[in-house]
C-alpha cells in the first residue's frame, strides 16, 4: 500500500495466509533506507536472514498506484541446506562457513558481465546477477553483486488443463460461426435449398394451369361465333 504523499510503500509477507513480517520502506532515499530484511530462527542458527527485497520506484496516479520491488529472494525455512567448512558444493570446496557468510574456493576463473539483468553462471545452478547502474552504495556509478539460484516451484494443487477436449471444442464453434458468416450463397443451408424448390414447384404449377384457363376461354369464343353465323344466315 502506498502512502498519500507516494515516498513511502506498506507491505506485508504471509504465508498460507498467516502474516510472517510487515514493514515501511521509504522509496526515495539511500539503498539501506530502500531496502527492507527479515530474519527468524530456523535450521541450526538463530536470528539468521531469509528475506530481503529492494523498493526501486512508486508511481502515483489519480486512479491506482503501485510499487516496483527488485532483487528479492527469500528462503525456504522449512527446507535448509547446512554447509560446513570442508564440504564440497557444486564444484566449490567450502573454505569458511559463518554467520557473516560462505567463502568457496575454486581454480577456475570466473567472468563477471556488468550488462543490466545479466546471469553470470558460476554452478550448474548458481549465478551473479547484475542490478542496474546507479545502485551500489559507494558509488554513484556503482552495481549491486549478489548471488542467486534457479529454483523450479511446483502447484501441487493445480489441476490438470481439460486437453483435446477444449480444442475439439474450439475447432467446432470456429466452424460454425465459419458458415453463419459466410457469404457464399453456394453454401446455403439444406433448409434454404428446400424452400427455393418449394418455391420453384409452385411457380412451375401456376404456369400449368394457366394454359388451361386459356383453352376453355378459346372454346366458348367457337360456340358463340358459330351461333352468330347460324342467326345471319336465317336472317338472309
Amino acid at each position: 500500500q502506498v502512502d498519500v504523499e507516494g515516498d513511502k510503500v506498506w507491505f506485508s509477507l504471509s504465508k498460507n495466509g498467516e502474516e510472517l513480517e510487515s514493514g515501511i520502506v521509504n522509496a526515495d532515499g539511500t539503498v539501506e533506507n530502500q531496502t527492507f530484511t527479515a530474519t527468524a530462527d530456523f535450521g541450526d542458527g538463530k536470528d539468521q536472514l531469509y528475506f530481503i527485497t529492494y523498493v526501486d520506484s512508486i508511481f502515483v496516479s489519480a486512479t491506482d498506484s503501485f510499487a516496483v520491488f527488485k532483487y528479492t529472494w527469500l528462503i525456504d525455512r522449512d527446507d535448509t541446506t547446512v554447509i560446513e567448512n570442508g564440504d564440497e558444493y557444486q564444484g566449490f570446496k567450502v573454505k569458511e562457513a559463518s554467520k557473516d557468510g560462505i567463502v568457496l574456493k575454486n581454480s577456475d576463473s570466473i567472468t563477471l558481465n556488468l550488462d543490466k539483468g545479466t546471469k553470470n553462471y558460476f554452478t550448474d545452478s548458481w549465478y551473479f546477477q547484475t542490478s542496474d547502474e546507479g545502485k551500489g552504495s559507494t558509488s554513484p556509478n556503482g552495481y549491486i553483486i549478489y548471488p542467486a539460484t534457479d529454483v523450479v516451484v511446483e502447484d501441487k494443487n493445480a489441476t490438470k488443463p481439460a486437453g483435446n477436449s477444449t480444442e475439439e471444442t474450439n475447432m467446432t464453434l470456429s466452424s460454425n460461426e465459419s458458415e453463419v458468416i459466410s457469404p457464399d450463397y453456394r453454401a446455403a443451408s439444406s433448409s434454404e435449398i428446400a424452400d427455393s424448390e418449394d418455391k420453384n414447384s409452385s411457380s412451375e404449377k401456376a404456369e400449368e394451369k394457366t394454359p388451361e384457363k386459356l383453352s376453355g376461354f378459346g372454346i366458348v369464343s367457337g360456340i358463340l361465333g358459330i351461333m352468330i353465323c347460324l342467326a345471319l344466315r336465317r336472317n338472309s
